[in-house]
Parts: structure tokens; sequence; C-alpha cells
């Protein structure tokens, strides 16, 4: 059973560094530059540190059977995804598509795995970053696509920092390998930075963005209310049917109430193509979440 104190708390730490880093950005200490220069050093070394380090203290009697799950489950997970997106946005508009990468990708790394970690431990949050390892494909296969209907796949994009720390995660849980100590260290200290310097981003971040262009969209409501509402609903009916373990079933339940992922905002920003509403989603998906989460786990866990 989930401690919901601890959850409570877990969120109240997350906003309150959330709002740190706003009033960073608001004051500008940090500008917008030094906030993505920040943010490739959390997504490119310290995240997947944080990956490395959540296996390397994991027992050898370890039931490797839920990783196996992990890794097949995440895959159906974001093809039916993929699916149930392009039939609700069946009929073509412009906008749709970047609505759908809302809907479908969600702030995993960042407000994920500190979340996870704080509830379930670390051996949870290394079978987190397994089962969302398509992410890191599927959003530089289908995701840009998306936005740049004649971009290029570029290998060192697919092959990114995250998916080699996670296959490396693999290995070393699979095969016991050992790092030697000083890795051990540095991965365990630059994993641990990680999550307040993330929830500093995303603060920094959501202070760039005009008030004005938020909440004068009136659809941003709508799908704000699909992203941490209807999609947790849909991830508790996926997990209900799915044969797997309570962790996983949470787990699950616990992707589906994270807020859309800031690289949608990243990469509608880097093509030009609506940006305003895929920052606007990234900021109310963001806000909303600290309310939504432990409202999705108080609901939908014991019912699990």
């Amino acid at each position: 059973m989930i401690d919901f104190f601890v959850l409570c708390k877990t969120m109240l730490e997350l906003f309150a560094l959330l709002c740190i880093g706003w009033f960073i950005g608001k004051t500008k200490h940090v500008n917008e530059s030094g906030n993505n220069q920040i943010s490739w050093l959390i997504a490119s070394v310290l995240n997947p540190c944080l990956i490395i380090a959540a296996v390397l203290d994991t027992p050898k009697s370890q039931d490797s059977s839920i990783v196996n799950l992990a890794i097949w489950i995440g895959w159906v997970l974001y093809i039916v995804s993929i699916l149930v997106a392009e039939l609700f946005f069946s009929i073509k508009k412009e906008e749709h598509n970047i609505y759908k990468l809302v809907c479908i990708f969600a702030n995993t790394g960042f407000i994920g795995f500190p979340i996870v970690r704080a509830l379930f431990g670390d051996f949870a949050m290394f079978v987190f970053s397994v089962l969302h390892m398509p992410f890191n494909i599927i959003f530089y296969i289908y995701g840009i696509k998306q936005v740049q209907k004649n971009s290029k796949l570029s290998m060192a994009e697919l092959f990114n920092p995250g998916l080699i720390a996670s296959i490396l995660a693999l290995g070393i849980y699979y095969f016991h390998w050992q790092l030697p100590e000083v890795l051990s260290y540095i991965c365990t200290q630059l994993g641990n930075a990680s999550i307040p310097l993330s929830m500093l981003v995303i603060g920094i971040s959501l202070s760039f963005i005009p008030l004005s262009i938020v909440f004068k969209n009136r659809k941003n409501y709508f799908y704000t209310f699909i992203k941490l509402i209807a999609c947790p609903i849909l991830f508790f009916l996926f997990a209900k049917v799915i044969p797997c373990t309570m962790l996983l079933k949470q787990l699950l339940v616990l992707s589906g109430a994270m807020p859309t992922a800031a690289m949608v905002s990243i990469i509608a920003n880097q093509y030009n193509y609506h940006k305003e509403i895929a920052n606007a989603n990234v900021f109310l998906t963001t806000l909303g979440s600290m309310i939504a989460i432990p409202l999705v786990c108080t609901i939908f866990f014991p019912m699990l």
C-alpha cells in the first residue's frame, strides 16, 4: 500500500523546487540559453547516471521477471498510446499533431524519476526507466515526424544518452557487471543531483512562458484534462488487463498521470510548429500534475 504521506511530501518538495526555479527565471538569474545548457546536462549526463546508479545495488537474487515484463509492456504501452491518439485525432486538423504529442509523451524523467524513487525505491526507478525506454526511440521516429514531415532521423538522436544508459543498466542487471568503485560513486552522486536540478529547470522553463499565452486558448484546458485525467484512466484499464506484478501496474498508472514531456515544447520551438500550444500545455500539465498525481494514486492504486 502506498504511503500517502510520503507521496504528498514528495509532491510538496518537488513543487517547492519548481517555484524556486520559477523565481530564478523571473528574476533573470538564468536566461533561456543557460537553462537549455542545464537541461542538456540533466538529459545527457545526470539522468543517465541516475538510471545506472539505480541498478548498482540491486541484489543478485532479485527476480528478473519484472524487468523482462517491463521491456515488452513498455513497447505495447507506447504502440497502443499512438494508436489511440491516431484514432482520437482521426479528424485531421493542423494543430492536432502537436496535441498528439501532448497526450502521448510524458515527463517520465524529470518528474517521474524522483516520484518513483521516493515512493518505491531505486529498483522500482530502474524498472520505470526500462518501462519507458521506448520513449527514447519512438519520440525521434514518430514525434519529430509530427512536427516536421521532411525531417531526417539522426542516429545520434536515436541512440541518445538515455537509451544508452538504459541498455547499460540492463547489462549491469542481467550479467551482474561490477563497476569500479570510483565509477559507482560518480554515477550515484551525479544521479542524485539530477532530481533537484530537474525541478529547478522545469520552474525556470515555465517562467519564460507568458501567462497570456497559457490561459487564452480554451482548448489547452481540455487537453490538460485529457492528459491528467483521461490518460490515467486509460492506463489504469491497460494495467488491469495486462498480466503483470502489482508494482508494474502501479508504475503504469503513475505513468498516465505524468505531465507532458518538456521535449514536446523543445521540438515545437525548434521547428516553429504551434510552439505556443506546446509551451502552454507543458505549463498547464506540469502544474496540474502536482494535484493529479496524488489524486490518481489515491483513487486508482487501491483498485488494482
